[in-house]
């Protein structure tokens, strides 16, 4: 339990309150901490991306805006692993529908 809070995977009521079993976080938590994981890689990659050089003629206007359109695709894609609700098939305790992570995605939540 205090492992788990210290890493900011769940506070400290979180914890007390949901009975579960001390170092396991809860699904929310686990679910918060890989959406925030998500989100700072793909705000590294679009930082890392206006610093592309503009003064090359080998790195063009039509270069970069080909490059943007695919990494901004590609972010979309990294986007859609977030998990956006608990697993209806296990209730959070992990399964095959949520590949054991005891939530799902959007596309999943969707189909259920």
């Amino acid at each position: 339990m205090i492992e788990s809070v210290a890493e900011g995977l769940q506070t400290l009521e979180e914890s007390l309150d949901s009975g579960e079993i001390p170092d396991r976080p809860t699904v929310a938590a686990k679910m918060k901490r890989l959406n925030d994981d998500i989100e700072t890689v793909c705000s590294e990659i679009n930082a890392a991306i206006r610093k592309l050089p503009t003064y090359s003629n080998w790195l063009d206007d039509d270069d970069l805006e080909y490059i943007k359109k695919d990494i901004k695709s590609m972010l979309q894609f990294i986007r859609k692993s977030k998990g956006v609700a608990k697993c209806m098939e296990c209730q959070g305790d992990g399964c095959n529908a949520c590949r054991d992570e005891g939530f799902v995605n959007k596309i999943t939540h969707d189909q259920s």
